[in-house]
């Protein structure tokens, strides 16, 4: 538009237009161009429009096809994704890009054996699409080959030296061979590309726990959750270290931290860890680090996780008015009032008589307006005389 102005302006110094009229045949030019441009803008507005009016005004153009694909990934149609894709292919039978991509589209669908076959044709004509080898390389883990998987993850390296994730997935590939040395210098490795990386330092103290360097594993594990405290599986690892470390608390901790929050393989897991160390105490010895782990939460204001696990001690302990009385506390530091005076009642009535705590605690704070707990206080008080 710029240019095309510009050069009429010198095209009408070069007639023997006179100036006035030069002015106003200036002016007609640069109300075309901006019709031709109001015009154009509508298909330039955004890249789905430009490429969906590219496909309409020329014919076999594979390089629109493709890009219309990767504009509409994002929007989530991968019928129309993969319309365009075999477009693509169909014009274009060696555009290794659009392989590798339907690779990925399968891979979602958890259809693992065609998306390999994508993969293995994109490197059929594009055997340096990095890209295509690591994906090849996570199928082929994910199918159980390992040696080919390390293969593919090599060839990645090789072309691209500085990808982490491909360092962290060719470490869990030789973890899973037993090569924990080489896993180990790999995700140190991505750790150096990447010191925030809460993936590379959970993988690493995988591989750190499996070799038996338990306190640098746990040393990873803590640091994976200082990056990412949501990052659930850490806390699964982490408790695992720590029961081989003797620290059941700690364990029992990390356990009940995502027993409700993780997705179902995960809690799965981490319920069977939890109970199984729980069986393998002493009733007493249950009570104590059930009490110890409740009570960090409590700290915590985690009130609901701690109210569960009093009432865990209850199942083995029925009726212990210590931890009816501390339940009573938890339900109103969340300002449940009915269910505290509740459970402050049946602390009372199962014996529970510090009255002078009972009158002074500010965990209680939210319920003593309430006529059931001055009842209950007047009550108490009577019985002491």
């Amino acid at each position: 538009f710029i240019m095309i102005s510009w050069g009429g302006a010198a095209l009408l110094q070069r007639l023997s237009i006179k100036t006035p009229f030069r002015a106003i045949t200036a002016l007609g030019i640069l109300a075309v161009l901006m019709i031709i441009s109001h015009h154009q803008l509508r298909y330039w507005k955004n890249n789905i429009a430009l490429f969906s009016h590219a496909l309409d005004v020329t014919e076999n153009n594979d390089v629109a096809h493709y890009n219309m694909a990767v504009q509409m990934t994002e929007q989530g149609n991968m019928d129309q994704v993969m319309q365009h894709y075999e477009a693509a292919l169909k014009i274009n039978p060696k555009l290794a890009e659009a392989y590798n991509n339907i690779g990925n589209i399968l891979v979602k669908k958890r259809k693992t054996d065609p998306a390999i076959e994508q993969f293995q044709l994109a490197l059929k004509y594009n055997p340096h699409l990095t890209q295509a080898h690591i994906n090849l390389g996570n199928a082929l883990m994910e199918k159980g080959f390992i040696d080919s998987a390390i293969e593919h993850f090599n060839r990645a390296l090789e072309q691209d030296p500085e990808q982490k994730e491909t360092h962290i997935n060719l470490g869990k590939a030789l973890a899973r061979k037993g090569a924990l040395d080489q896993a180990i210098g790999h995700f140190h490795q991505a750790i150096k590309l990447d010191p925030k990386s809460a993936i590379a330092h959970n993988n690493l103290g995988n591989a750190l726990a499996e070799k038996g360097a338990i306190d640098q594993a746990i040393d990873e594990f803590n640091m994976t959750i200082k990056l990412n405290p949501n990052y659930t599986d850490v806390h699964n690892n982490l408790g695992n270290a720590y029961i081989r470390k003797g620290r059941l608390d700690e364990a029992l901790y990390q356990y009940e931290t995502i027993i409700t929050k993780s997705r179902k393989d995960v809690g799965d897991t981490t319920i069977k860890n939890r109970d199984t160390l729980l069986s393998l105490l002493k009733p007493a010895d249950q009570v104590n680090i059930l009490f110890k782990t409740a009570v960090r939460f409590a700290g915590e204001k985690k009130y609901e996780k701690g109210i569960s696990l009093f009432q865990r001690i209850l199942s083995i302990t029925p009726d212990n008015p210590a931890i009816l009385y501390n339940i009573s506390c938890l339900y109103a530091l969340l300002n449940q009032k009915e269910q505290a005076l509740q459970w402050l009642q049946k602390a009372v009535d199962h014996g529970y008589d510090n009255w002078g705590k009972l009158k002074t605690d500010p965990d209680l704070n939210h319920i003593k307006n309430e006529p059931g707990y001055r009842k209950l206080v007047e009550k108490g008080g009577k019985h002491r005389e």
